[in-house]
């Protein structure tokens, strides 16, 4: 599992976990998570100082983005832009790529924070 190798991780680990929670009297628990999230200003103040600095963090950038647009009142938008992609029932992913992909996006956000 992802979990045994160079990605594991505490968030990893818990986000794989919800995701398979579901009986089959209730829906999955990842569809009743409400679809908002707090924010310390932690996020907007290392990318502002990312911004000052010239430094490119757009990970990081789009992270923050995403955590307004949660919080902007307009749940419509981030529901539209969470699911944008056409939902099935089965999806055809190969899953050897998708973690390559998602171990290349971690080593990109480690790239773009050991850079600021």
């Amino acid at each position: 599992t992802w979990a045994e190798g160079e990605l594991n991780s505490y968030l990893l680990s818990i986000s794989s976990h919800i995701l398979k929670l579901a009986t089959k009297d209730t829906p999955p628990l990842v569809d009743l998570i409400d679809n908002k999230v707090g924010a310390k200003g932690t996020g907007l103040w290392t990318a502002q100082n990312a911004l000052e600095l010239g430094i490119a963090v757009p990970s990081l950038v789009a992270a923050v983005q995403a955590r307004h647009l949660t919080n902007t009142g307009d749940t419509h938008a981030a529901k539209e832009m969470t699911y944008a992609a056409k939902q099935t029932d089965s999806i055809d992913i190969d899953i050897d790529q998708l973690q390559q992909a998602f171990h290349l996006a971690s080593l990109l956000c480690y790239r773009q924070g050991l850079a600021l």
